[in-house]
């Protein structure tokens, strides 16, 4: 009897190497490589900010000042710096984190099946509410952007002109990133909902559980038995 459960796998293996698992590689996949991205759009706004920076260096705009040649440069610099180093830092987290949170996920999966999608649904929902308040983050900085822009407009101020640029450039980047990440994070909390597991009768001596999950016309599909 000994040398017959040494030899089948458990449940909670089975379950590691089951669909479900492979759902939780292929999003922190997908999320490392999108990470890069994050990093690619921080490198040219920061190294771009650092540029603007470097030639309006020794300029100090007054709140009442008129045209300069470098006022321009001043206010473009501090969005495309301050934004960019965020986007480098956020690039970084995601590419340095992606591979621990897949194995602590799949763990999790493992170490207690039926209670997974309950914390996992959990977790995806803080990191939901997260995602709006960076949204109307992005949001405000693109309608803050405009109105520094129509405002420096109005009364010929380049250094309200470069703030504004600086912020539509920084909002419309951040929400374009943001909404490819929001997608890939729905895609993944729809597998977890539909992601069920359950133990089913035992026949002819053999051990058996299902994992069920409903497929795109509504029936269920059984992931395997061992």
């Amino acid at each position: 009897r000994k040398e017959n459960s040494a030899k089948e796998p458990s449940a909670n293996t089975a379950i590691v190497n089951g669909k479900m698992s492979q759902d939780i590689r292929d999003h922190f996949t997908a999320e490392k490589e999108a990470s890069l991205y994050y990093l690619g759009v921080g490198a040219v706004t920061t190294m771009a900010g650092l540029y603007y920076k470097n030639e309006a260096d020794g300029y100090y705009p007054s709140p009442i000042g008129k045209k300069s040649d470098l006022a321009y440069n001043t206010g473009i610099s501090y969005p495309l710096l301050g934004v960019g180093l965020f986007q480098l830092a956020t690039g970084g987290l995601m590419y340095f984190k992606s591979d621990k949170k897949s194995g602590d996920v799949i763990k999790d999966l493992e170490d207690s099946p039926t209670d997974f999608k309950e914390r996992e649904l959990k977790r995806l929902e803080s990191i939901s509410e997260w995602n709006r308040i960076y949204r109307y983050t992005e949001y405000a900085m693109i309608g803050g952007g405009f109105l520094a822009l129509y405002s420096g407009q109005l009364s010929d101020i380049d250094y309200m002109k470069g703030l504004g640029t600086g912020f539509i450039i920084q909002g419309i980047a951040m929400l374009a990133l943001d909404y490819f990440s929001n997608q890939r994070t729905d895609s993944y909390k729809d597998k977890v909902i539909n992601f069920n597991f359950s133990y089913v009768p035992a026949s002819k001596n053999q051990n058996a559980y299902s994992i069920n999950s409903l497929g795109t016309n509504g029936t269920s599909r059984n992931e395997g038995y061992y």
